[in-house]
């Protein structure tokens, strides 16, 4: 028997190979070698979709981003502006995600263009650039000194920015304005001019006093006669004249106060620019009220910090100061009352008043009358001097003695707000 194992014992021509039968996959044919560009130049071709979607899609942005800058920064504009972009950068999104490269290019284009053309976009749009303008030109009043900083800050508060949609009757959104117009912001008032218009309306009380003293000196000796260095024909002489002018003038506070009504109507923007300032400092007043709690809360939780006490210390003497000014019987003033106490309060009114002021002033003059045919002519000389602010001015007349006669005349006149006068004449003789 035969080693099965030992293959070397098997004759190769003895072996038998089965029959295969051959068999065709129908639908199948043999391919050709691929097409490597067309393949490349597709892959190419899709990035560069992508790269174009992906610029768009950034150009986008950037457009939104400056379309947000132009919207006023207030949280409501901002939240709508959010909401609006949102539906048009993911439907973008969405198709880049998903390859469509060219929709998304098409669709930026086309949403891009829609946004702009948005009525409500538009508007805000508008109503903002309309608000910043605004302000600008409010600015422009602190630099020429039309109002204070003060005065620009509390306007600002009093005016944010706002806006409502304007809607058709089938409830479209086709524009917007601002919801309340801004405030008319007057301009700060001049209280020295102010108390010097209140001067000028006043009538004051008024006290004119004259005096005066005049002599005449005559020849009538029917000769020729010599007074000092002077000689005098039959006929002629002297004569000279002084007089004293004095006017008392009163003009009170009371007296300015009094005219509270009338520089109210003539300031330009009349009782509204007075409550302006009235408004500014009474809010400054409230306000430095709640500081001056605030310090207190602190300062008794802290008994020990010693310049915490001395702050609150400063600031109540600050309080008590404010609240002589702006209280009346333990309630705060009203706007008339406020302008009259700044009338009245500054220094500028409180130059003006004042209680008895005399004016004064003099005069004096000489004259020789002579005979047209005498030698010589007639001369004469005057002088006047004044004071004021209640100092008198005096003046002693002197004469050279009498000719033949003498006239004297004393005259008086005073006058307070009306005229009453008296004259005393004096006249006396001498014959030689």
């Amino acid at each position: 028997m035969a080693n099965k194992n030992n293959l070397a014992t098997v004759n190769p021509q003895n072996i038998q190979f089965p029959t295969f039968q051959g068999f065709v996959y129908e639908g199948f044919a043999p391919q050709s070698t691929p097409d490597y560009k067309t393949l490349i130049d597709n892959i190419e071709h899709r990035t560069a979709l992508n790269q174009t979607a992906e610029e768009q899609l950034a150009n986008l942005s950037n457009t939104y981003g400056n379309i947000r800058n132009s919207l006023n920064q207030d949280k409501e504009s901002l939240n709508w502006f959010n909401n609006f972009i949102k539906g048009y950068r993911e439907n973008i999104d969405s198709l880049i995600a998903e390859g469509e490269y060219e929709k998304a290019i098409k669709e930026s284009t086309r949403l891009g263009g829609l946004a702009a053309e948005n009525p409500e976009l538009k508007a805000r749009i508008q109503t903002s650039e309309q608000y910043k303008k605004d302000i600008e030109e409010q600015k422009k009043r602190i630099a020429s000194n039309e109002i204070s900083q003060e005065t620009y800050n509390w306007w600002l508060k009093r005016n944010p920015y706002t806006y409502k949609n304007i809607v058709n009757d089938e409830g479209v959104v086709i524009g917007g304005t601002a919801e309340k117009p801004l405030d008319v912001l007057y301009n700060d008032i001049n209280y020295a001019s102010v108390a010097q218009f209140a001067y000028n309306l006043i009538t004051p009380d008024k006290s004119n006093v004259q005096r005066g003293t005049q002599t005449s000196y005559s020849n009538l000796t029917g000769h020729d006669i010599t007074r000092g260095k002077n000689k005098y024909n039959a006929g002629e002489g002297s004569g000279s004249s002084w007089n004293k002018h004095d006017t008392r003038e009163k003009v009170s506070i009371e007296d300015i106060r009094a005219n509270v009504q009338n520089l109210i109507s003539s300031l330009p923007g009349g009782y509204a620019q007075v409550e302006q300032a009235f408004n500014i400092a009474i809010d400054n007043y409230r306000n430095f009220v709640k500081e001056v709690e605030e310090l207190k809360a602190k300062a008794y939780a802290n008994l020990q910090d010693k310049d915490l006490q001395q702050k609150l210390l400063n600031a109540q003497q600050q309080l008590d100061e404010r609240e002589k000014f702006f209280l009346k019987n333990g309630s705060e003033i009203n706007y008339q009352e406020y302008y009259a106490r700044m009338i009245t309060n500054n220094l500028f009114a409180a130059g003006l008043a004042h209680d008895w002021k005399t004016t004064s002033y003099t005069t004096t003059d000489s004259v020789d009358f002579r005979d047209p045919k005498a030698t010589g002519t007639g001369t004469g000389t005057g002088t006047g001097t004044g004071s004021s602010n209640g100092k008198n001015t005096t003046k002693q007349r002197t004469s050279k003695g009498a000719m033949v006669r003498q006239t004297s005349t004393d005259k008086g006149q005073t006058a307070s707000n009306g005229v009453k006068s008296a004259s005393n004449n004096i006249t006396n003789r001498f014959n030689d």
